[in-house]
C-alpha cells in the first residue's frame, strides 16, 4: 500500500503512529452524543513492540493454496493485551484468512505504547501475512 495513503487512513481512524500523532493542538471535541467519537491523539513517544506473536495458517486455507496479507487493526491496551480487533471487510484476502489473522491477533500480548512514561493505550495496523512455502 501507498505510504502517503497509509498514513491518511491512519490518521482518519485516529491511530497512534510515530509522526502521525498531533503534538502541537488537541484533537476537536467529538459532537455530543456521538457513540464512537475518536479518543483524542497524544504524543506517543515509544509505540507497542510485539512480545508474543504466534498465527496459525488454517488447514482448509492451506488445502486450498489460499495466501494473502491481512490488515488487523487492533486496540493494544496499556497492560499490553489486545482489547479490540477489525478487518477491512473489503479486505482482498479469504474470509477463512481475515478470520484466522482476528484471532491470532486477539491473542497476542504487547509490550505497550507510552507517552510521557506512562503506558497509553493505542490502536495499530498489523499485517498478518500468509504464505505457502
Amino acid at each position: 500500500m501507498n505510504p502517503r495513503k497509509l498514513a491518511a487512513m491512519l490518521a482518519i481512524v485516529g491511530l497512534a503512529v510515530p509522526g502521525g500523532c498531533a503534538r502541537d493542538k488537541p484533537a476537536p471535541p467529538a459532537p455530543s452524543g456521538e457513540a464512537n467519537a475518536p479518543a483524542p491523539e497524544l504524543p506517543i513517544d515509544t509505540m507497542p513492540k510485539v512480545l508474543d506473536a504466534a498465527v496459525k495458517y488454517p488447514e482448509e486455507a492451506r488445502a486450498r493454496g489460499e495466501q494473502g496479507t491481512v490488515q488487523v487493526k487492533a486496540l493494544v491496551g496499556v497492560d499490553g493485551k489486545v482489547t479490540e480487533v477489525s478487518a477491512d471487510p473489503a479486505q482482498t484476502a479469504s474470509p477463512v484468512l481475515v478470520q484466522a489473522a482476528l484471532e491470532a491477533v486477539r491473542q497476542w500480548t504487547f509490550e505497550p505504547a507510552r507517552s510521557g512514561g506512562q503506558p497509553r493505550a493505542v490502536w495499530i495496523v498489523v499485517p498478518v501475512a500468509f504464505r505457502l512455502n
